[in-house]
């Protein structure tokens, strides 16, 4: 897979369009066990959906990615820009209350669009899909030509551009330190309870 860098454009340049997208995740289904509760979300249990995208220019070739688009009349926020946009263009859904990580940084990419050459930034929040939906792909065959889900590892060797691998690599830090955090808070609960029994409070 032959990855290609964005080109680089000065922090000092006025941002002239603005996208939003989903990073969308979901549960492997290999790591599902009938009849327990729905695990913690980590990389070790979920994959990523990328999407190959057409190009707007024919010199161009088609490029993988995640689902994103312009805000329309109609959305109320940024982020249900970004949840309208993939249920556009896969037919996948994500509700606002999947959506992980709602402040966090180094989800944006700043490029120049290759058509107009002005900046372009795209902000991206990561989503898990919502349902059974999840395994049916309603491609939005004007836009694009495939999806996948994929292992984490995998979506980063597929990934067309550097700063796509970039902003996966943040989304993959974001749910590794949540599952640490999860770790501690887990074995901080467990040696107060200890500590309580030694001491006959319990």
């Amino acid at each position: 897979m032959i990855n290609l860098p964005r080109a680089e454009v000065p922090d000092s340049e006025p941002v002239s369009e603005r996208s939003y997208g989903i990073i969308p995740v979901r549960i492997n289904p290999e790591t599902i066990s009938p009849n327990t509760s729905p695990p913690k979300i980590s990389t070790a249990n979920t994959q990523v959906l990328l999407i190959q995208q057409r190009p707007v220019m024919r010199s161009h070739p088609p490029f993988w990615s995640f689902p994103k688009g312009h805000p329309e009349r109609g959305d109320n926020s940024a982020i249900r820009t970004a949840i309208r946009e993939v249920e556009e263009e896969t037919g996948l859904v994500v509700k606002e209350d999947g959506i992980l990580f709602k402040d966090a940084d180094g989800l944006s990419e700043r490029y120049r669009n290759p058509v107009r050459g002005w900046v372009k930034e795209v902000r991206y929040w990561v989503g898990v899909v919502n349902g059974e939906r999840e395994a049916k792909f309603e491609l939005q065959e004007a836009e694009l030509i495939d999806a996948r889900w994929l292992s984490w590892n995998d979506a980063l060797d597929l990934l067309t551009y550097e700063k796509g691998k970039e902003l996966l690599k943040r989304a993959m830090e974001l749910l590794d330190e949540e599952e640490q955090q999860h770790e501690n808070d887990g074995s901080k609960s467990v040696s107060a309870t200890s500590e309580a029994r030694t001491s006959g409070k319990l």
